[in-house]
C-alpha cells in the first residue's frame, strides 16, 4: 500500500487579527456624553440612571440584566449579516437597533402613570416621555445614542 501525505502551512494571521478585533469590539448604548436634561442642570444620563435604579419605573426601559433576551436577539440578528456587510457595519447596526429598542421600551412604559398635575405640565401622561418647550430639548429619547469602539 502506498501512502501519500500532502501538508501545507496556512497563514492564520488575518484570522487571529479578526479574533482579536472581535474580542475587543464593543458597542456602548445609552446617554453617552449627554447634555443636561432640559428641565434641570442634571445630565440626561443621570436622569436615566435615577429612573432606572430608583423610580417606580425601575428597570423597565434600559437594556440591562433583566432584558438580556432583547440584547441577545439584536446581536444574533445582526451577526447573521456578517459577510454580507462588514464587521463595523454589524457593530453600528447593533448599536442602532439597541438604541431603537430602548426607545421602544421608554415609549412602552405606561404604568404607573404620572400624577395628574405633572401630566398637565407635560401636556400628556406618558411616564418616561418628557414633554418640552419645543420638542427639541434634550430628553430620554432625543439624547439617546450609541458609540462603537475597540
Amino acid at each position: 500500500m502506498i501512502k501519500m501525505r500532502v501538508s501545507t502551512k496556512i497563514d492564520t494571521s488575518d484570522l487571529k487579527k479578526l479574533q482579536k478585533q472581535l474580542q475587543n469590539a464593543h458597542v456602548d448604548v445609552g446617554w453617552i456624553d449627554s447634555p443636561n436634561h432640559w428641565m434641570s442642570d442634571v445630565p440626561v444620563a443621570q436622569v436615566a440612571s435615577n429612573l432606572h435604579d430608583w423610580s417606580p419605573w425601575r428597570d423597565k426601559f434600559m437594556l440591562s440584566e433583566t432584558r438580556v433576551k432583547q440584547v441577545q436577539s439584536i446581536v444574533a440578528t445582526e451577526l447573521q449579516k456578517f459577510g454580507d456587510v462588514g464587521f463595523w457595519n454589524v457593530l453600528r447596526n447593533v448599536g442602532e437597533k439597541a438604541k431603537d429598542q430602548i426607545e421602544v421600551n421608554i415609549r412602552g412604559v405606561s404604568s404607573p402613570p404620572n400624577s395628574e398635575a405633572w401630566a398637565a405640565v407635560k401636556g400628556f401622561n406618558d411616564p418616561l416621555v418628557f414633554g418640552s418647550r419645543t420638542g427639541d430639548e434634550p430628553n430620554l429619547i432625543s439624547a439617546l445614542t450609541f458609540k462603537v469602539g475597540v
